[in-house]
């Protein structure tokens, strides 16, 4: 995998775990919730890009990290979903099914 491709899924990734801090400190509501939502798309494109150029483990890495998020995009969608009548400022929380997959993210971005 090129660097650009690596870079690019840094900084997306970045972006979410700001949008995940301002979720934890401002709450956990639904408007901070469509933040992580939004920046998640980003991060789906950059690790879909970035496996096409990849290989063995890192591919392997890669797909880990399709896995968790489409799993999360999934479930905000059906949380969403169980109710009308949505604000901003509504608590906004569920159990994620796929954990985050620190372990492989720390080995390709070599932490």
């Amino acid at each position: 995998m090129s660097a650009k491709h690596l870079e690019r899924l840094r900084l997306a990734m970045a972006e979410c775990h700001r949008a995940y801090q301002d979720y934890m400190a401002g709450g956990k509501t639904l408007g901070f919730a469509r933040v992580i939502k939004q920046r998640n798309v980003d991060v789906l494109a950059s690790a879909i890009d970035a496996m096409e150029a990849a290989d063995g483990a890192q591919r392997d890495d890669l797909e880990a990290l399709v896995r968790h998020v489409k799993s999360w995009t999934a479930q905000w969608d059906e949380f969403y979903d169980s109710r009308d009548n949505w604000s901003d400022a509504d608590a906004f929380v569920f159990q994620t099914r796929v954990p985050f997959p620190r372990t492989e993210m720390d080995r390709l971005f070599g932490a």
